[in-house]
């Protein structure tokens, strides 16, 4: 994943996280397949952790959040000025929220959206 100390431009992929089933044996792949330096977070962060490179935040790996059956499955996250407006902007174009705009921490604003 690119990084940058800046914000990302609005539609521009800024994020990348993996949903598994086993953070830890995740964790142990993702260290030794890309050498990434991974800090698991605590319960209020519900486990997910955050993988750095050479000192910069690359990507995530948190667990599943929905069914058992549910395939592991990586998420890409475009920027956006306002998660509230796009999400909007989502249903109003036939899109699917498949989780609403939320507050993560002090990072800022989330949705999860879904083309049909």
């Amino acid at each position: 994943m690119v990084t940058r100390d800046t914000r990302w431009p609005a539609g521009t992929p800024c994020w990348v996280d993996v949903s598994v089933d086993d953070v830890p044996k995740a964790v142990a792949f993702y260290e030794a397949l890309f050498g990434w330096d991974i800090q698991v977070g605590g319960p209020e962060v519900g486990g997910y952790a955050i993988a750095h490179q050479d000192g910069k935040i690359v990507a995530g790996i948190g667990p599943k959040m929905g069914p058992a059956e549910m395939p592991s499955a990586w998420t890409t996250y475009l920027a956006t000025e306002d998660a509230d407006a796009t999400a909007a902007k989502i249903k109003g174009a036939g899109g699917q929220l498949l989780a609403e705009p939320m507050d993560v921490m002090e990072e800022g604003r989330m949705a999860i959206a879904m083309d049909t």
